[in-house]
């Protein structure tokens, strides 16, 4: 598969579209046709018990470019707009935290790319910034796409699961986490001997480190390394 970008940290608006299919050579070849906003909402209205829990956690596994994702991370804000949390840290750590729980695997790199920048550009015009008077910190925003570009991978959940490593991303008291690594995506009942959770950090993390303290190699390379 071709190279996927991370995510920028001074990410633009993305413009939103209500397009379905981009071009039949797509739907031929990856089956890719989107789901329209008008869907998105009547799927995720019901279930509102899961827009409950901050932390709750959303995985998409054939994500496209991320209209159910965006539509969550929405949905997601609305709790911490709703809440009395003070500006600063803890706020930029709950912002984070509403992003880390929101996961996303599609085939197409292209698709993956903008799923993320899509992302990015929502938690940065998110009105609760303006509303505090508030900017996202320059920290924020590293933590933010080192975050999104764990969660947002390339990859094949149907074929090649095994294939793809995502990142529990534990909140812990003073706006920090704690990352643990595994092979989330495959089943509990066919989880080998060699299936393991990887603990990253045995003490947690504060998430202005997080961008300088992820492994070496990009997560969208190591993560999907195989993957078809």
């Amino acid at each position: 598969m071709g190279a996927v970008t991370k995510p920028s940290a001074d990410a633009p608006t993305v413009n939103l579209t209500d397009t379905q299919v981009r071009s039949r050579d797509r739907v031929r070849d990856l089956a890719e046709v989107f789901t329209h906003q008008r869907e998105v909402d009547a799927i995720l209205d019901q279930f509102p018990e899961a827009f409950v829990a901050l932390d709750a956690k959303f995985l998409e596994p054939a994500c496209g470019s991320g209209n159910f994702l965006v539509e969550i991370l929405r949905r997601k804000l609305r709790l911490i707009e709703a809440t009395d949390t003070d500006p600063g840290e803890r706020y930029e750590h709950d912002l984070l935290r509403a992003v880390g729980s929101i996961y996303g695997v599609d085939i197409s790199p292209s698709n993956v790319a903008e799923a993320r920048d899509r992302l990015m550009a929502g938690l940065l015009a998110y009105a609760g910034w303006a509303a505090r008077g508030l900017t996202p910190s320059a920290s924020f925003r590293d933590a933010a796409a080192c975050i999104i570009e764990a969660n947002i991978v390339v990859g094949d959940t149907l074929n090649d699961a095994d294939r793809i490593e995502l990142c529990d991303w534990q909140a812990v008291d003073g706006a920090r986490f704690r990352r643990v690594w595994s092979r989330a995506l495959v089943p509990p009942a066919a989880r080998d001997l060699f299936w393991e959770e990887r603990i990253q950090d045995l003490e947690p993390v504060h998430y202005t480190a997080l961008a300088a303290t992820m492994p070496g190699a990009t997560a969208a390379g190591r993560r999907t390394e195989g993957a078809r």
